[in-house]
This record gives structure tokens, sequence and C-alpha cells, in this order.
């Protein structure tokens, strides 16, 4: 567990603490800026006075946080679920404010991909009158974007063994997105020892994207005249598409509490409400189709494959289908805790027994209302709605995008000859059933830890029981045996699983300098709960299927951690972390391609659970401050962290195959560079990692990897005044593209360009 208090003391905690790893906040900014000015840290999850929260971490001012944790081994009053460390932010009463504080943060951001600019500004004030306190904030986002990505699949043509591309798809997208924030909280103090808080966030996102693409189906000819980097398809066919929508996101919290705090005796509850509403009023695509072209293709570098074709135009594009879709997903969340705690001391020991009560209940309802058209009564092809589609700008090789559909074009035909577009009745309730469900979670804990403190040792041992209920209803599209739509049938279940998690946890200080901290501790990782409902969807166009799974189990864990923390100087750490975690039912994706039945040659797409998994490794972190070795060298200091781990599981349709877990990466290395003096501060991060593996096939040679990426990062900050800060960012540097593959590298499946991304802006107290 990390501190990173503002002058608390490590045994302030109620978790066993690492000295080396304590932070200061930036005092005119907020919790962010503190964080990423420590890149050695790590953790997955977020807190808010002991509650998980989605909110931003930019969104609180230094001045309303008491202290910052990152725990790395979870501790028996947080969720068994916050595995990966956790964050957890210990708010401060406003009421304890000296004075009042002002703040005005503006930014202007510039992405070389596309040439895409966003603007950011917020304001907030927090201030006291009598025992009350109050904070306000506003904030407005707004981001231009463009990307450009390419896609592709690969097949092993047995008689001319030799891979081939079974597809390969060109998009781009441009996209428009504007984010309003409001945040608000109340402290009243009701005694000394006992005070009330409220808070209010409310939130809304709303995005327009338009995004055409070319495909071109190797797969739909006759392969021939294949080599190791060519090869030739005839008959094939031509996909050009276009997606268009506008999405909706709001978000709305709610949470009430009281913390009672006096002589040795602390309680504090709470309950939060928290509502997500999202909605895409008009998700539209439109495809159209060549067929009996020939196609040929070679490459260099697979990333960039050069396709050749005959000349054609707008007119040789046949429509082949629209969906025209309108979009819900609601979600809420409710959670109540209570949490008790008593302190005590004697000649010999000191400690704390702590102990509380948590439920939490979680609601999805997914609502699609989808109508799929496939036929056309009349004569339509793309050159009725066609504009140029440009050439890609970003990709390592440009390709020619070419007519595709216009949005407002397409739009404005199909409300206008819609009863010529006959309803394909199987289709649209497939894409309408298939995917609307609805699903609740209902997680009731309660906890108990004792704290133990005497000479050298400190001690927490304690346990966790988690009761998880799950139910949902759904629907199951049955369709005939002449292919035909039938019915769709009511589908319900749930079902209800208890936990224990105990832990242990202790430290003792070898002498002044050397600091052995151990834990043994049990967790668990629930699937996502939208992921147990048996919801079908399928992509005729990619040749897709994607299920949810009603059978899958939560992924248990038996952690086991070390650490060893040297105090080289006052300023200077030198650690080794060693960990292994025993994992059951460890959740993965499996790809599986239909042999038979109406869908063969489908890829199939799910959840699944492998039987067991073990991982092990080791972190070293060294953070060096170079005064030490030259007085010369005052501000400067550097920091290392290299990571080493090993894995292994078995997945069920590879019984025979040792495989590494799921999103695994064998070595991980961030150095990071600093100058933190008077009115200047810098920081040059680089980081590297290896490949890992995503999702299992049945095949050795399809199972998809991410590949790893460098990446090269600055952040520079400048005091004008007392009151004013400019700052600059510089993210991707090195120019690390997002990119998936195949077995090996030179089967590529994703390849995302993602460029570099600078950010200027001035934050300002007044």
């Amino acid at each position: 567990m990390i501190s990173l208090s503002m002058g608390q003391n490590a045994d302030e905690s109620d978790v066993i603490v690492s000295e080396r790893e304590k932070v200061e906040l930036v005092q005119d900014s907020n919790v962010s800026e503190a964080i990423e000015r420590r890149p050695d840290l790590q953790f997955n999850n977020i807190t808010i006075d002991g509650e998980a929260s989605g909110s931003s971490l930019s969104d609180l001012p230094s001045e309303a946080v008491d202290s910052l944790e990152v725990m790395r081994a979870i501790t028996p009053d947080l969720d068994a679920d916050a595995r990966g460390g956790s964050l957890n932010v210990e708010s401060k009463p406003i009421f304890l404010l000296e004075e009042s504080v002002n703040k005005l943060e503006a930014s202007l951001e510039y992405d070389e991909e596309g040439s895409s600019w966003g603007q950011d500004f917020s304001i907030s004030t927090s201030r006291t009158t009598g025992n009350f306190g109050y904070r306000l904030g506003f904030s407005i986002d707004h981001y231009n974007s463009y990307n450009e990505a390419s896609f592709s699949d690969w097949i092993y043509h047995e008689e001319q063994m030799h891979f081939a591309p079974e597809f390969l798809t060109v998009e781009t997208e441009e996209s428009e997105e504007s984010e309003y924030k409001f945040n608000s909280r109340i402290d009243y103090k009701v005694s000394d020892s006992l005070y009330l808080f409220t808070r209010v966030d409310l939130g809304q996102e709303d995005r327009e994207e338009t995004n055409p693409s070319i495909v071109y189906r190797f797969d739909s000819g006759d392969y021939s005249n294949l080599t190791a980097n060519s090869g030739q398809s005839a008959n094939a066919r031509i996909d050009r598409n276009l997606l268009d929508f506008s999405s909706e996101d709001t978000e709305r919290f709610w949470q009430v509490g009281a913390v009672h705090d006096k002589d040795a005796f602390h309680l504090d509850a709470k309950v939060s409400i928290e509502k997500n509403r999202y909605y895409e009023p008009d998700w539209y695509i439109i495809e159209f189709e060549q067929n009996d072209v020939d196609l040929a293709y070679q490459w260099n570098d697979p990333q960039s494959i050069e396709v050749t074709t005959g000349e054609s135009q707008a007119s040789d594009f046949a429509f082949d289908e629209i969906v025209d879709e309108r979009w819900h997903n609601d979600q809420d969340d409710l959670i109540a805790t209570l949490n008790l705690k008593r302190s005590f001391e004697t000649d010999r020991f000191k400690g704390f027994l702590k102990g509380g009560l948590k439920y939490r209940n979680r609601e999805k309802r997914q609502n699609s209302d989808s109508h799929l058209h496939d036929q056309y009564n009349g004569a339509f092809d793309l050159s009725d709605v066609a504009i140029d589609g440009g050439t890609s700008s970003e990709l390592d090789k440009a390709y020619d995008i070419g007519p595709v559909a216009g949005a407002s074009e397409s739009h404005d035909f199909f409300e206008q000859n819609y009863a010529n577009f006959p309803l394909n009745i199987r289709r649209t309730r497939e894409h309408s059933d298939g995917n609307s469900y609805f699903v609740s979670e209902d997680i009731t804990s309660a906890y108990v830890m004792l704290n133990t403190e005497w000479g050298a040792f400190r001690s927490i041992l304690g346990g966790r029981v988690e009761e998880t209920t799950i139910s949902y209803e759904a629907s199951e599209v049955v369709i005939g045996e002449n292919g035909e739509y039938i019915e769709s049938l009511p589908r319900a279940g749930d079902r209800s699983y208890s936990n224990f998690f105990p832990s242990a946890h202790l430290r003792y200080f070898l002498n002044d300098r050397t600091t052995l901290i151990g834990s043994w501790t049990q967790s668990i990782k629930r699937p996502n709960y939208g992921s147990v409902v048996p919801f079908r969807s399928i992509n005729y166009g990619n040749r897709s299927i994607e299920e949810g799974s009603p059978e899958l189990k939560p992924t248990l864990f038996d952690n086991l951690d070390l650490s060893l923390d040297y105090e080289l100087t006052e300023n200077s750490t030198v650690s080794l972390e060693l960990f292994r975690r025993d994992i059951s039912d460890l959740v993965f994706w499996e790809n599986t391609r239909i042999d038979s039945g109406e869908f063969a040659g489908f890829d199939l797409g799910r959840n699944r659970n492998g039987p067991s998994a073990d991982r092990q490794g080791l972190n070293l972190i060294w953070n060096q401050s170079l005064q030490d070795w030259s007085q010369k060298l005052e501000g400067i200091s550097f920091n290392l962290k290299a990571s080493l781990i090993d894995s292994e599981s078995e997945y069920p349709n590879r019984p025979h195959d040792t495989l590494p877990a799921v999103y695994d990466s064998d070595f991980s290395l961030q150095i990071s560079a600093t100058y933190d003096r008077e009115k200047v501060f810098a920081q040059l991060t680089y980081s590297d990692r290896d490949d890992y593996l995503k999702s299992v096939d049945d095949l050795i040679w399809r199972d998809r990897y991410d590949r790893g990426r460098e990446q090269l990062e600055l952040s520079a900050s400048y005091q004008i005044n007392k009151n004013t800060r400019i700052f600059f960012e510089a993210e991707n540097l090195l120019v690390s593209h997002n990119q998936d593959y195949l077995g090996d590298t030179s089967r590529p499946m994703f390849f995302g360009v993602s460029r570099k991304e600078y950010t200027l802006g001035a934050r300002m107290n007044f």
C-alpha cells in the first residue's frame, strides 16, 4: 500500500504503508497531476472514501483531499474485486479550509492524426461559511478527432500451403464530442465529533461519428498463385460501407453520508446512487457490394497489404443492406455502507478493530430497436448517394477509399423511399430481440479486521464475506427449418454464490533503513454482469457471432506478495517485490470456427472459463535523487521500474497446450527522469512492454496477440507567479501504433494509427 498524504504518518492509515512511496499533492492543482508525477504507481481501481468511483481524478482539487492511498494487496475493508492495486481518495471536510479557494484551468489539445483539435475548460470554487463548507465545479470539454485503422483476418489454403488474407478492411473515422460536467459537495459540521455531507455530480456527453470503410473480401473468390507475400482471388467481392450515428450519454450521481469520530471510536455511513443513460437515436449502417471482382494482393510489410483491382465506379456497387437502429443502455448502481472502528492502546502495543457492512445493487437494461432492410424494389446503387471518401493519409500505405455513401444523402434517400425497402423480419428480430435484455446483480458483504502494532511489527488480520446474486431476462430467437423467423421466446435465469476472503498482512522494520512487508490475500473477479446474459449478436458481413455465457463463473485468486524496501538515503530507495497468483476459473475470450449448420464458416466468440492458471513475477523499483551524488544535481531524480511475469494456463479448447494467461506481458520496463526545482517541473517517461495473448482459438496459429509498444511522454510546467502556472504535455513521441496479430506478426489483424498528441494549458488560482 502506498500513502500519498499531505503529512499523514504511515501508521495513521488503516492499511500497511510503504514509506518509500509517499507523495505530496500539488497544491494548486488536482489529484490527477499528483498521480501523473508518479509514473511508478500502478492501480486498476479508484475509490473515493472507500467506494468504487468512475469519477475523473482531474475533477478532484487538492484542497478537497485529505490523503491518497494506493493499495497493492487488498484489505478486508475493500471490495474483494479490487485487484491490481486500488487508489483510495480520502476526502477532507470543506469546512476545514482556512480560506476560500477558486480555480480555473484551460487547455488546448492537438493530435497529429488528422490534425485534430480539442479544448478543455474548468472552473471551481471551495468556500466555508460557519459550520458549512461547499464546493462547486463546472467543466466543458470539446474534441474533434480523426482516426484510421485497418482490419484483416487470415485463412490457411490447404492445397497451395500458404496463408492468405481472408479480408482487408480500411476505415476512417471522424467524430465530434462535447462533454459537460457539474460537481458539487456540501459538508456540515454538527459538532466537533460529527459532520454530514452530500454530493451531487451531473454529466452529459454528446457524440457524432461518421465512419466510411472499404472491404476487400478475398474469401468470396477463388485463390490462386499464392506465395508467402502475394496472391490472387478471382471473382471476389468489394464492399463499400458507411456507419453514421450520434449518441447521448448522461450520468447522475447522488451521495449522502455521515462521519462520527470521537476519542477511540469512528463511524461512517453513506448511501450512493448512480444512474447512467446511454442512447443512440439513429445508429445507421448502409452497405453496397460489387461482386465478381478479380483482386491481387502483395506486401513487403504485412501491415500494408497492397491491393490491385480493375477500374470501377460508384454505379458498379449494388445495394446490400441498411440497418436503422435505436439503442438504449440504462444502468443503475445503488451502494449503502456502514463502517465501525474502535482503537486501543496499551503499554506494549496499540491497534484497532474495524468492521462493516455493505450492500450493492447494479442493474442494466439494454434495448435494441433495430430494423434491417436487405432489398430495394427498384433501381438503387451507390451512385445515388455517393460522395468522395478520399484517401487514407495516416496508414503506412495510402488507400483510396473511393466513392462512399454520404451520411445525409443516404438518410434522405432512405426516408424518401422507405416504402421500397422491405423489412427482413428474421434479421430484424435477430438484431433487436437477440441484443435486448435486463440483468441485475446484488452483492451483500460483511468484514472484520484487527490491526496490531508492537515494536517493529505491525499486522492486519481479517476476512470478508460476499454473497452474489445475478438474475437476467432475455429472448431466444427461434428460426424455422427454412430460415424463417418463428418467434422470440423469453429466457430467464438466476444464480447465487458466496465466498469468504481471508487475508493477513505483516510489516517488520529490520532496521532503520530496511522494511519487510508481506501479505496473503484471496480475491475475486466477477464476470461483467452483462456477459452472463444469453444474448446473440450476428454479423453477417464479417461472418462472426458473439454470444453471452450464462454458465460463466467468477475467477478466484489466491495471492501471495512480499516486498523488501531499502532506504539508500533520505530521498532514494530501492525495492524488490515478489508475487504469486494461483488462479481458478480464469475467464478468457474464445474464438472457434463453426464447421456445420446454417452458420458454417462463421467465427464464434464468447467468454469461457479456463480450468486454472498460475502467475508469478517480480518488480524492481529504484528511486534515486541525483542530489545524493552531487549538490549541483539538486532537483534531478530518476525512477526505474522493471517487471517480469511468468504465467501458465490450460484452455478447454486446447487441452494439450500450455499457454500464458491472457493479458500478461512477460516483461515491461519504465524509466522516468524528473527535474523539480523552484518554478520548474519537467518529467520524461519511457515505457516498453512485450506482446501479450488476448484470445485463444482452436488453432494455435489463430491465437490473437496484442503487440508490445514503446512509448515516450513529456510533462512540464512553469510557475509564472504565486497564482498562475502553465503546463505542457506531449504523448506518444515515438509514434507507437496499436497492433494485433494472429499467431505471429506476419498475420496482422488490427492496425490502429496513433500519432503524437500535445496539450498546452494554464492553471490559475484567484
